[in-house]
């Protein structure tokens, strides 16, 4: 069992990440964001993701968020009518009829909540966070999605369309559905967040993140081969922990042992 105080290094090290796991707390009230000694920082909710996973811990609120889609989807202003029935979408060209862009708006889960301010930094210097977020390739996706469903099975509210992914993938759909979602990104993202090509998003509620660490690190033995046994051992010994893995034990050979059983019994 791993102790929650290691978890994240854990988590960091068993995947390999190479970016800064992050946190975002919504902060209700304007005297609790005034009251937090920190930057502020101004620019769309994508720039402000990626200053978290650059290591910097700022806060803004309305004023300083630019970007008036984000702003809307995670409550800390109210979404312009046109923006929340997807009519300006429609008007773009992204989608082909204002139903459908209505739709998609819809599924975006706009937050309607009092908010003031966001503080968004390193997960290990949010004191309370609502959410943690994870930029990594596709491969550690896997990963990840396999400590989740180690508990929680199929993930009910993934969902994406590759606009507004910071703010809506991100930030309002995991909040909102209270479970973990994944973001293939948005031209705004990768623009002002920096991402490259092979990089995805994943968000999920701060009290989830034990779980699927957990989940994550139950789940070496069974999918990793032995050269990744060994790499993650290293990662975590270079990390100050002692932890061996069965290098004999692998899911393939636990389902051949459990279908010999099968077959000797028909």
């Amino acid at each position: 069992m791993i102790e929650r105080s290691n978890e994240l290094l854990y988590f960091k090290n068993i995947l390999n990440l190479q970016r800064n796991v992050v946190g975002v707390r919504f902060i209700e009230f304007k005297e609790d964001y005034e009251a937090l000694d920190l930057p502020e920082q101004k620019g769309t909710t994508c720039l402000l993701g990626r200053r978290g996973f650059e290591g910097l811990h700022i806060k803004a609120d309305a004023e300083h968020i630019t970007c008036d889609y984000g702003a809307g989807a995670i409550g800390v202003k109210k979404a312009h009518p046109t923006i929340a029935a997807g009519q300006s979408y429609a008007g773009c060209g992204l989608y082909n009829s204002k139903s459908v862009a209505h739709a998609v708006v819809e599924d975006m889960h706009f937050l309607n909540h009092q908010v003031y301010g966001v503080e968004i930094g390193k997960l290990e210097d949010i004191e309370q966070p609502d959410l943690v977020l994870v930029v990594c390739n596709t491969l550690q996706a896997m990963r990840i999605f396999q400590g989740y469903a180690y508990t929680y099975g199929t993930p009910k509210h993934v969902t994406f369309v590759g606009n507004q992914a910071m703010c809506g993938d991100m930030l309002a759909k995991p909040f909102y559905n209270n479970d973990i979602n994944l973001s293939l990104f948005c031209e705004g993202a990768r623009k002002y967040g920096g991402y490259g090509e092979g990089e995805v998003g994943i968000s999920m509620p701060a009290e989830m993140f034990h779980t699927v660490a957990y989940g994550v690190y139950m789940t070496v033995d069974p999918v990793a081969n032995v050269a990744e046994k060994k790499a993650i051992e290293e990662r975590l010994r270079e990390a100050g922990f002692t932890e061996q893995f069965d290098p004999y034990e692998s899911y393939g050979r636990r389902l051949d042992e459990f279908d010999d059983r099968v077959r000797m019994q028909e």
